[in-house]
Parts: C-alpha cells; sequence; structure tokens
C-alpha cells in the first residue's frame, strides 16, 4: 500500500497548501506531476507482474480490470494467479 499511498501523502496535501497560498501554478503542476506518476506505476506494473507470470501484458492488464470489477480488493491479487493457472 506504501506506493500508492506515499506520493499521495505528498502530492496532496502539498497541492492543497499551494492552492491556499495562491500558488496556483504550482499547486496544478503538483497534481498532474502525481497523475503522470500514478499513470506510469500503473503501465509499469502491468508490464513486471506479466513478465514474472510469463503471460502477455494484454493479458495482465485485462485481468487486473476483470479482477477488479468482480472481486473488488481480492481481485488485486487473484486476477493474475486466474491468468497465471489458465495458461499453465
Amino acid at each position: 500500500m506504501l506506493p500508492v499511498l506515499g506520493p499521495a501523502l505528498i502530492f496532496i496535501p502539498w497541492s492543497v497548501v499551494a492552492f491556499i497560498n495562491k500558488r496556483y501554478f504550482l499547486s496544478i503542476g503538483l497534481i498532474s506531476l502525481y497523475a503522470l506518476l500514478q499513470i506510469i506505476r500503473e503501465i509499469l506494473q502491468v508490464k513486471m507482474v506479466g513478465s514474472s507470470l510469463k503471460i502477455h501484458p494484454v493479458i495482465s492488464l485485462f485481468a487486473l480490470y476483470v479482477g477488479v470489477i468482480i472481486f473488488n480488493l481480492w481481485g488485486l491479487y487473484l486476477d493474475r494467479l486466474w491468468s497465471y493457472l489458465q495458461k499453465n
């Protein structure tokens, strides 16, 4: 959970303080940087999990989203296991 919550614990309060202090450009920049970091993390996570389980990254991404939709939080863990077992 720390890689997900870690940047948010820094960027969001910093952005709010910057906005309150009327430093709008800094606030928008921090939120944009946080969004970019989250997108990059999501893409790299799918590639790393796909390569470690030896499944195609698109299948890993599909399994991630279907698992979250069907099983909520448990889907984050069960989806890749299911994909790996289906492959073998």
